[in-house]
């Protein structure tokens, strides 16, 4: 997962508009609390909560502010989506 909110401006809060980073989440997903995977796994693609972005935070993630959609809130990448599905149907991540 990756957190990004694009936005240039470092003091801008990860409540408004950002991104989750994917490059890391191999190594801060097992960092998260069992209630805190399986709220992302069952809310997979919807906007995450203050508090779960501040446990990804926590554990690694980092987030950016993101300029490409008008919708508030933090989101995963589609790629973290797709990772997070993957993980979801026991498969295994690419």
């Amino acid at each position: 997962m990756r957190w990004y909110s694009r936005a240039d401006a470092p003091s801008r809060s990860t409540s408004e508009r950002g991104r989750l980073r994917r490059m890391d989440i191999e190594l801060w997903w097992p960092k998260l609390m069992p209630a805190t995977r399986e709220w992302l796994m069952q809310n997979n693609g919807d906007a995450v909560p203050p508090e779960i972005v501040a446990e990804i935070a926590r554990a690694g993630g980092e987030v950016e502010p993101d300029s490409e959609t008008d919708q508030p809130g933090t989101y995963l990448s589609d790629d973290d989506v797709d990772w997070i599905e993957t993980v979801a149907n026991d498969e295994e991540p690419s």
